[in-house]
């Protein structure tokens, strides 16, 4: 029988002298580690303890998340123990149902007092590369958090990055000229065509309606709109499309069918632009950063023109 600690083998069966040196050796680098997490930001330290716990069977990529919010009641008052931290670690299954360490730290915060009681700062830590949130992650925390929220992501090697979830997510956008608007035309006549279909059929319910189109690189188009389901969840409007998209490429095997053009309709907030969510921006990018976006309001008739990086500027990659 073979017992096995920390990944080493036994004394009897490494030898004692050489399992004790290893035993030495991968404390001093335990604490090493949590050394430089702690100069970086102390908040860093917690989240990297909440990465042992990380289960990643398929991506091989483990995070560990902690997050800040001030405490309420009698405790607000005690400066040692204001902030309350909560961790998360990244949790993968089969099929679409994986969770984030930043989601699962903001699962448990009440989203009731999330405007009043917003996160103050999220730290995150990976064992690969400095880990930025993905869309869906912003988006969760564009609705717990605010606007000056700081993140701090870091790996084990001590490379960092410190963000403001405004720079992570821009809201506003400036409106472009209508020759720039001009040569995408027929395409935002079809979005917004999307867009009347989705206010008829009143399938949206909840969320704003949007109509979405989506032109490939060898010219074909593809529709979408918002979609609520039996499930109480939405589907973004350009998720069917792309989701279109990645299917023709993967039945004729190409590792890329260009999507060249995307084009949202709908009225944002105080009659503005249109502004999709995190984890649609995400979804852009994923397909082609360089993508052109165009974001049109039928109602002002103004749009903007931008690519799909400028949407999601610092995009999560592994």
């Amino acid at each position: 029988m073979v017992v096995v600690v920390l990944g080493l083998a036994s004394p009897a069966q490494a030898g004692p002298v050489s399992w004790i040196k290893r035993q030495v050796q991968a404390l001093r680098q335990h604490r090493q580690t949590l050394s430089t997490l702690r100069q970086i930001d102390p908040l860093l330290v917690p989240a990297f303890k909440a990465m042992k716990y990380a289960h990643a069977p398929y991506s091989n990529a483990h995070l560990g998340a902690a997050l800040t919010v001030r405490r309420r009641g009698l405790l607000s008052y005690l400066p040692l123990l204001r902030n309350k931290v909560v961790r998360g670690f990244n949790s993968e299954s089969e099929g679409d149902l994986q969770i984030c360490a930043e989601r699962a730290a903001m699962a448990g915060l009440p989203r009731g007092l999330a405007r009043r009681n917003p996160v103050r700062k999220i730290a995150v830590v990976s064992d690969g590369v400095v880990p930025t949130p993905c869309g869906r992650c912003l988006q969760v925390l564009s609705e717990v958090g605010s606007p000056d929220t700081c993140i701090v992501a870091a790996n084990l090697q001590g490379q960092q990055q410190r963000y403001r979830l405004r720079d992570l997510l821009p809201t506003t956008f400036e409106p472009s000229s209508m020759g720039q608007l001009k040569p995408h035309r027929k395409l935002i006549a079809q979005a917004v065509q999307a867009y009347r279909k989705g206010q008829i059929r009143g399938i949206n319910h909840y969320r704003p309606p949007l109509g979405a189109v989506v032109q490939t690189e060898d010219g074909q188009t593809y529709l979408g709109m918002v979609i609520k389901d039996t499930a109480s969840t939405f589907t973004p409007a350009t998720q069917t499309p792309l989701d279109q998209v990645a299917l023709r490429q993967a039945m004729e095997g190409r590792r890329r069918l260009g999507v060249r053009t995307v084009v949202i309709a709908g009225q944002g907030t105080d009659s503005g632009l249109p502004v999709p969510t995190a984890d649609e921006r995400q979804h852009l990018v994923d397909m082609n950063p360089a993508a052109t976006v165009v974001l049109y309001n039928p109602a002002t008739r103004k749009g903007a023109v931008m690519t799909a990086r400028d949407l999601l500027p610092h995009a999560y990659q592994r």
